[in-house]
C-alpha cells in the first residue's frame, strides 16, 4: 500500500492534508449536512496510526492488502471507537485477524464522476496500435513482472500492439522502468513503453480513455482506485479476482483473472520473510497471456465490457455514493447510538456471536456476525453432538446472511455435510455454487468430482478432476498432498472405464511426486498387465522393480507369479495393511441349532458378472429343507435378466452398499448366518472388514478370488484335490475344505445365440483357430512367446484374442511382429451379448489356456461349447483352475505341466484333425455324464460339507496357516 500520512478530518471543518481520498471523502459528506455530533473525527490511515487521534468519537477508517495484521495495527485499531473499510473482503480480514470485538462497517472509497467518463474516449485520436496500459508503483504486489513475462508469451511477433507502463518506485534510488525490464532478458516482443507518472487526475483520465486496455494482475488491492477510475472510463480492464477489486468488479463488466492459489506475502523491499503478512494472490501468467490476446482479438466484446464498466461505476461507486454511506453511519450515531456503538443490545460482533450460538441462539442477524473462522470452529463442536441436518442449517444460514467473499469456504464444508449424509443432489449444488464463487477451488471440484461419480456420471467427475489438476498444477508452487489426491482419482476412475493408458499415465505422474505409494503401484501394475505393457515391472524414477513386486496387489500376482508362498505372502500384506487387529467376533463360536442351516452369500457381483454366470442356477438348487439362502450384497442394480433371476433365487436378498463395515457385519450377525460364502475375495470392491469381525461362526472362501486371501476372518477354502494337493496346503491361510468332484459349479440354463459364420469375425472358413478369450491381463510375455511358436510351427493358423483395449492390441501386434509372426494372423473379437459370446466358441479348433492364471468361468464356457481347451497347470490356485475343470470333465490328457509340453501338444493337435475330433466327441459326450456340468450333483456335495462343517466342534483353521505364517517370517522372498 503507498504509504501516507495520516490525517484526521471533521465533515463539517474541512483541514484535509492534499490527500485524494481524504478531500474527496470529506466534500462529499460534507454535502450531505452537518452532522452535529460531540467532536466526531474520521481518521483516514495506517491502523498502527491511529493511536495518534484524540476527540469525543473517533471512527478509523484504513485499507490493507494482505491477510494477516501487524501487532501494532491491531493495537492502533483498538484505539477506535469504530472502523471503516472499503470493502467485504476488507471487512472479513479484520475480523480473522482477532478484531470481531470492534464495530466494523464497509464504506467505499469513489471516484470523481467528473473527471473519469466514458465521454474522454470519444476524443481519443485513431491509431493503428493495440494499447494495454498500466499504471502504478513498480512492486511484487502490482505484478509488473509477471505482465511483462505474459506480455513477452502472447505478443511475440505481433506488431499492432503496445504496452505502456506508467510506473516508478520512489523508494528504489535510482529506480528505472528500462532497467528493470532489461533484468528479465525476455528477448524481442512486441512493443514497450515506459513514461511517467502524470501529475493531475484529469491527465490521468486522458491516459486511462486513451487506452485500449488498462491490465493490472495485481496480487491484492485495499480498493484498487487506478482499477476503478480505468472502468469509469470506459476502458476495458484485465485485473484479479481477489481481494477488493471484487467489491465493484465481476465477470459482466471486466476480464478477471481466476485466482489459482493463494500464497505467502512476500517482497524483498517491504515484507522480506515470507508470510508475516499472510497470504495473497499467486498470478497465473499462462492465464494474463491468453486474457490479454483475447480481449486484442475480441475488440467490439471487449468494448462492450468497458461501456458496462462505465455504466455500473457511475451508477453506484463515485464519491458521492460513498459519502451518503458514511453520511447514513454517522447520522445513525448521532441518533443515540454513539455510547453503545461497541456493544449495542443487537450482536453486532463475532465474540457475542459465538457465546451467543453457542448457547442456541440461530437467529440469522447473530449467525451472520460469526467471522468464518468462528463458523467452521463452532460447526465442528455442533457435529460432536448435534444431528448432521443441524450444522448444515448453521452453514446455510451463514452463507445466505453474511454476504462474505469466503462463503466458497462455507459452501466447502456445507457440501462435505451433504455428501456424507447421501444428500448428493444438495452437495452437487453448494459445490457448484462454491465454484461460481472461486473457480479455482479445487478441493471443490475434488469433492463435487467424488459427488458425481457416486452418482453414476463418471465422464463428468473425470471432467472435473481435469479441471481441478489444471488449476493445480498451474500454480506457481503446486500442493503435493492435492497434486496426488486428483492424479491418483483419476487414475482409479480412468481404469474403472477402460481408459487404461490415461490411467497409467496419471499414476505415473502421481509417482513421481511421491515414488513411496504403496496402493498407487498396485494400480500401476495391473495397468500395465491389462495393457501388456512388457515388461510390466519397468523401473520409474525413484522406484525399483524390487519396490514394485512388493507392492503388487494380490490380484496381479496371480498372473505375476507362479510361487504359492509369493501368494500367500502378498495376501498377508495386503490383510495385515487394511483390516483392523483384534476385532471381537460378532458370532457364537460355537454356532446356532436352526433346523436348516442359514447360508450366507457375501458379494458385490450379484448382477451380470463372471462370478454368478457360474453361481446362478446354484442359488435355485439349493435343498430348502436343508438350507435358508441370504444374500448380503453392495451390487449395482444394472437391470439384467441376471439381476432379477438371483433376486428371485434368495430366500432373503439384503442390500448393505449404504452400511459400514461394522453395520454390514451386525446385520448378518442379526440374521443368525451359519455360513458365510466370501464370493468377493480380495477382487476390486472387497469388503474384508466384515469378515474380520466375523459375523458367522463359519466363514468360507470360494470362487470370487482364485488362490489364498490371508484374511482373519475367514476359515476355509472350497477347492478340491486336484486344486490344492495336499503339499501346497501350508501356503494357504484357510483351510481347505474338498469337494468330491471339482471347485467349480456351472449353470446349465445359459442361453446360446444361433451359431455365426466365422466370416463375421474375420476368420476363414480354411483356416485352424487357436482360441485364447482370456482376460489379456492373464498374458504374459513368455505365455505369447509360446503362442507364436505354435504358430509359427502350425501353417495356416490364426490366434483368436479378445480385444480387452486398443492399447493391449497394439502391443500384442508389436510383440507378434517382433517374434517374425505377420500380424494379420493375429484376429481380435469384439465385446458381444453373453449368448453371442458362447455360440463363437465353437467356430474355433482349440482353447489355448492362459498360465499362471487359467481362465476359470471362460474355460468352463468353452468346454460347455464343446472347444477342447489346452491347459497348463502350476503350483498356484490360480494355475490349476483349469486342470481341475478338465479332470472333471474327464479329459485330463488336456493337462500339461510345462510350456515345452503345452507347446508340442497344441502343435500335434492342430496337425491332427482326427484326433481333435476325438477329443471333441467325447468331450460333447462327457458333458452329461461327467460331473462338471452336473450342477444338482455339485448342489448336494456342497450342502454334505456345509453340514459338516457348521455340525463340527473341531478348531476351524487349518494347521496350514500357522505353518505359512511361519515360513513367511524366515523367508526374503518378495
Amino acid at each position: 500500500m503507498n504509504r501516507i500520512e495520516p490525517v484526521c478530518l471533521t465533515p463539517t471543518n474541512a483541514n484535509f492534508g492534499g490527500q485524494p481520498v481524504v478531500q474527496d471523502l470529506a466534500t462529499m459528506i460534507a454535502r450531505q449536512g452537518a452532522i452535529n455530533m460531540s467532536e466526531p473525527s474520521i481518521c483516514i490511515a495506517y491502523g498502527n496510526d491511529f493511536h495518534k487521534f484524540h476527540g469525543g468519537y473517533r471512527v478509523g477508517y484504513t485499507v490493507f492488502e494482505y491477510t494477516k495484521l501487524a501487532a501494532d495495527w491491531i493495537n492502533g485499531m483498538r484505539q477506535v471507537d469504530e472502523l471503516w473499510t472499503t470493502s467485504r473482503w476488507g471487512l472479513e480480514v479484520i475480523r480473522q485477524n482477532g478484531l470481531a470485538d470492534i464495530k466494523v462497517e464497509v464504506v467505499p472509497e469513489g471516484f470523481d464522476a467528473a473527471i473519469f467518463n466514458p465521454a474522454l474516449r470519444e476524443q481519443r485520436k485513431s491509431r493503428s496500435v493495440f494499447r494495454f496500459l498500466t499504471v502504478g508503483k513498480w512492486e511484487v504486489r502490482k505484478g509488473q513482472v509477471e505482465l511483462l513475462k505474459a506480455w513477452a508469451k502472447a505478443f511475440r511477433g505481433i506488431k499492432d500492439v503496445e504496452l505502456v507502463l506508467m510506473c516508478d518506485n520512489p523508494f528504489v534510488r535510482g529506480f528505472s522502468v528500462e532497467q528493470e525490464i532489461k533484468k528479465l532478458n525476455l528477448g524481442r516482443m512486441a512493443p514497450v513503453k515506459a513514461v511517467k507518472p502524470v501529475a493531475t487526475d484529469v491527465e490521468m483520465a486522458k491516459r486511462y480513455a486513451d487506452a485500449d486496455c488498462f491490465v493490472l494482475p495485481t496480487r491484492a488491492e485495499g480498493w484498487g482506485l487506478p482499477i476503478m477510475e480505468a472502468m469509469a472510463c470506459g476502458t476495458p480492464v484485465i485485473t484479479t479476482r481477489y481481494s477488493a477489486i471484487t467489491e465493484y468488479a465481476n465477470d459482466a463488466n471486466a476480464h478477471l483473472l481466476d485466482v489459482m492459489n493463494l500464497v505467502p506475502v512476500f517482497d524483498p523491499l517491504f515484507f522480506p520473510r515470507a508470510g508475516e503478512a499472510g497470504l495473497w494472490a499467486e498470478i497465473d501468467i499462462e492465464q494474463l497471456a491468453e486474457r490479454m490476446l483475447h480481449v486484442y482479438q475480441n475488440r467490439d466484446e471487449a468494448r462492450l465490457v468497458g461501456l458496462r464498466a462505465a455504466s455500473d461505476m457511475a451508477s453506484q461507486w463515485t464519491w458521492d455514493h460513498a459519502a451518503r454511506k458514511a453520511h447514513g453511519l454517522l447520522q445513525a450515531r448521532k441518533a443515540g447510538q454513539i455510547s453503545n456503538v461497541t456493544r449495542p443490545a443487537a450482536i453486532h460482533d463475532a465474540k457475542d456471536a459465538v457465546d451467543a450460538v453457542r448457547k442456541g441462539d440461530r437467529t440469522p442477524a447473530t449467525i451472520a456476525v460469526l467471522s468464518i473462522t468462528d463458523l467452521i470452529g463452532i460447526a465442528d463442536e455442533l457435529s460432536r453432538s448435534d444431528s448432521s441436518s443441524e450444522v448444515a442449517d448453521l452453514y446455510r444460514t451463514w452463507i445466505a446472511h453474511a454476504n462474505s467473499p469466503l462463503a466458497f469456504i462455507a459452501r466447502f464444508n456445507l457440501g462435505r455435510i451433504l455428501s456424507d449424509a447421501g444428500d448428493l443432489g444438495g452437495a452437487e449444488q453448494v459445490y457448484r455454487e462454491a465454484l461460481v464463487q472461486n473457480p479455482q477451488f479445487p478441493q471443490a471440484r475434488l469433492n463435487l468430482g467424488s459427488v458425481l461419480e457416486r452418482s453414476g456420471r463418471p465422464d463428468a467427475a473425470i471432467a472435473e478432476w481435469e479441471q481441478a489438476l489444471g488449476v493445480i498444477t498451474g500454480a506457481e508452487t503446486p500442493d503435493t498432498a492435492l497434486l496426488k489426491h486428483v492424479l491418483n482419482s483419476l487414475g482409479r476412475l480412468l481404469e474403472q472405464q477402460h481408459r487404461y493408458a490415461e490411467a497409467e499415465t496419471m499414476l505415473t505422474r502421481s509417482l513421481a511426486v511421491q515414488p513411496d505409494q504403496e496402493e498407487v503401484l498396485h494400480h500401476w501394475v495391473h495397468l500395465r498387465q491389462k495393457q501388456c505393457a512388457w515388461p510390466v515391472y519397468s523401473p520409474l524414477p525413484g522406484v525399483s522393480v524390487e519396490s514394485m513386486v512388493r507392492s503388487t496387489s494380490a490380484l496381479a500376482m496371480l498372473s505375476a507369479s507362479n510361487d504359492p508362498a509369493q501368494q500367500l505372502d502378498t495376501a498377508l500384506r495386503y490383510a495385515r495393511a487394511k483390516i483392523p487387529g483384534n476385532l471381537p467376533p460378532l458370532a457364537p463360536a460355537q454356532g446356532y441349532e436352526h433346523p436348516r442351516l442359514r447360508v450366507g452369500y457375501l458379494s458385490s457381483n450379484l448382477n451380470l458378472h463372471a462370478v454368478t454366470i457360474l453361481t446362478a442356477e446354484l442359488y435355485e438348487l439349493h435343498d430348502r429343507s436343508r438350507v435358508e439362502v441370504f444374500a448380503f450384497c453392495w451390487s449395482p442394480e444394472d437391470g439384467s435378466p441376471m439381476r432379477a433371476r438371483i433376486r428371485a433365487a434368495m430366500d432373503h436378498l439384503i442390500r448393505i452398499d449404504q452400511m459400514t463395515d461394522e453395520q454390514a457385519a451386525q446385520t448378518i450377525r442379526a440374521a443368525e448366518i451359519d455360513i458365510l460364502i466370501d464370493l468377493q475375495g480380495l477382487t476390486s470392491g472387497c469388503r474384508p472388514t466384515i469378515l474380520a469381525h466375523r459375523p458367522a461362526p463359519v466363514q468360507i472362501a470360494w470362487l470370487g478370488f482364485p488362490g489364498t486371501t490371508g484374511l482373519p476372518g475367514v476359515d476355509y477354502i472350497l477347492a478340491d484335490r486336484y486344486l490344492i494337493p495336499e503339499k501346497e496346503v501350508q501356503y494357504y491361510s484357510e483351510k481347505p475344505l474338498y469337494m468330491p468332484d471339482c471347485f467349480q459349479v456351472n449353470d446349465r440354463k445359459r442361453t446360446v445365440a444361433e451359431l455365426p459364420r466365422r466370416a463375421t469375425y474375420g476368420l476363414a472358413d480354411d483356416v485352424f483357430v487357436f482360441c485364447a478369450f482370456n482376460h489379456n491381463h492373464k498374458f504374459t510375455p513368455e505365455l505369447f512367446g509360446t503362442w507364436m511358436r505354435i504358430l509359427t510351427r502350425t501353417p495356416n493358423s490364426v490366434l483368436w484374442l479378445l480385444a480387452d483395449n486398443e492399447v493391449a492390441r497394439l502391443n500384442l501386434i508389436s510383440a507378434a511382429e517382433r517374434q517374425g509372426v505377420d500380424s494379420q494372423r493375429l484376429v481380435f473379437a469384439p465385446r458381444v451379448q453373453p449368448t453371442e459370446y458362447l455360440a463363437r466358441f465353437q467356430l474355433a479348433d482349440l482353447f489355448l489356456d492362459t498360465l499362471p492364471f487359467n481362465g476359470g468361468t471362460t474355460a468352463s464356457d468353452a468346454l460347455w461349447m464343446g472347444l477342447p481347451l489346452l491347459t497348463c497347470s502350476g503350483r498356484t490356485f490360480a494355475s490349476r483352475m483349469a486342470g481341475s475343470l478338465l479332470n472333471a470333465i474327464g479329459l485330463p490328457e488336456l493337462v500339461t505341466t510345462n510350456f515345452g509340453e503345452y507347446e508340442q501338444l497344441a502343435v500335434e493337435l492342430a496337425s491332427d484333425p482326427l484326433r481333435l475330433r476325438g477329443l471333441r466327441q467325447r468331450l460333447q459326450e462327457n458333458r452329461a455324464t461327467h460331473p462338471l456340468f452336473d450342477t444338482p450333483r455339485f448342489v448336494r456335495a456342497m450342502e454334505d460339507v456345509f453340514v459338516s462343517v457348521a455340525r463340527s466342534p473341531s478348531p476351524k483353521k487349518a494347521h496350514g496357516a500357522v505353518l505359512s505364517a511361519h515360513y513367511l517370517e524366515g523367508s526374503k522372498q518378495t
